[in-house]
């Protein structure tokens, strides 16, 4: 897996989550309506997963 060095030389190893993975080799570059839609389907996720547990009426 990737990764990065910081400014300060620290080497950051990187993610190994297969979403994040997917949509870095799909995508060139990220936009602010990128960022707004993935927020809003992460949210919406997790009080679906809430609700569905029955920890949100």
């Amino acid at each position: 897996m990737g990764g990065y060095t910081t400014n300060q030389g620290a080497k950051k190893e990187g993610t190994n989550v297969i979403e994040l993975s997917k949509m870095a080799c799909e995508r060139a570059n990220f936009y602010e309506s990128d960022i707004q839609v993935r927020h809003k389907e992460i949210i919406e996720g997790f009080i679906g997963y809430l609700r569905k547990s029955k920890l949100l009426l």
